[in-house]
């Protein structure tokens, strides 16, 4: 008896390269490989077919989404590719903890449901429930965090959110803020900025009274613009953020959990925390 086994998804990835490569070959240089119409269809096809599946994470594999609109310290990019951060080092523990390899894929927020729904990316660090409105796995929370409302200005009597009312108010494409929603009755203009650098860089230059900034990324920011600390803060709420796993994930939600609560119990989330809270 002949036994039949399923190409590895290594020589299956080869196949798929190679058969891109002949795809493009024949677009670019078509008489110089005289291949039949019929085959030039079949391989189109074989070449988009590998092309298209989804980044699923295999045995070795624990792929995180990078969300391109956060900030330092929380996500540090070079480019369109995470380099650093607490979110690239958290993911890193915890694949490290199930023994694979932590890839991360940046997405836009606009992109980023589409990808934890389909199982495109098996989880998010650094998110809350609310943030999302999609079913998850939650873990427990791990980054400590503060929703901060600034102003321009230091005063002596604290101002009130209500101060806010009326006013354009600088914020992140995507990001929801229904502390402060509900302090001024939706009464406020959003300023949108891509990502929460963009934003602070506008609050810097002038370009609205208020801004919606977290506390991390202030303090961050901060160290190199020491103008930021002038400014007037109120804090609208506190929370932990934690890491959502996409119902679609192949890898066991108790494995995840259980690694969290090892990195967590034996210090290594408050040595990343630490890393990147120095001066």
């Amino acid at each position: 008896m002949i036994s039949k086994k399923s190409p590895s998804p290594a020589l299956a990835g080869k196949v798929g390269d190679t058969l891109m490569r002949k795809w493009i070959k024949m677009i670019l240089y078509p008489q110089a490989l005289a291949v039949r119409p019929a085959n030039w269809i079949c391989l189109s096809l074989l070449s988009l077919l590998s092309f298209s599946k989804p980044l699923l994470a295999d045995n070795e594999t624990l792929v995180f989404a990078a969300l391109t609109a956060q900030n330092p310290p929380i996500a540090i990019f070079s480019g369109e590719k995470l380099t650093a951060g607490i979110v690239k080092d958290l993911g890193e523990a915890i694949a490290l903890r199930l023994q694979r390899k932590a890839v991360f894929l940046p997405l836009s927020r606009n992109r980023l449901v589409t990808a934890l729904k389909s199982g495109q990316v098996d989880g998010i660090c650094y998110s809350r429930p609310e943030w999302l409105g999609l079913p998850l796995h939650w873990t427990a929370g791990i980054i400590p965090n503060s929703e901060l409302l600034l102003r321009h200005g230091k005063s002596v009597a604290p101002f009130k959110i209500s101060d806010a009312a009326g006013a354009t108010i600088g914020t992140v494409l995507s990001f929801r803020y229904p502390e402060l929603d509900t302090g001024v009755a939706g009464n406020y203009t959003r300023d949108d900025a891509p990502s929460m650098g963009a934003n602070i860089r506008k609050f810097i230059a002038g370009r609205f009274q208020y801004a919606m900034i977290d506390r991390l990324s202030l303090n961050y920011a901060a160290r190199l613009h020491p103008e930021l600390n002038q400014a007037a803060s109120l804090s609208l709420s506190t929370f932990v953020g934690a890491c959502g796993f996409s119902l679609k994930s192949t890898i066991p939600f108790n494995e995840v959990e259980r690694a969290v609560k090892s990195l967590l119990d034996d210090g290594t989330v408050k040595k990343i925390l630490a890393h990147y809270e120095q001066d």
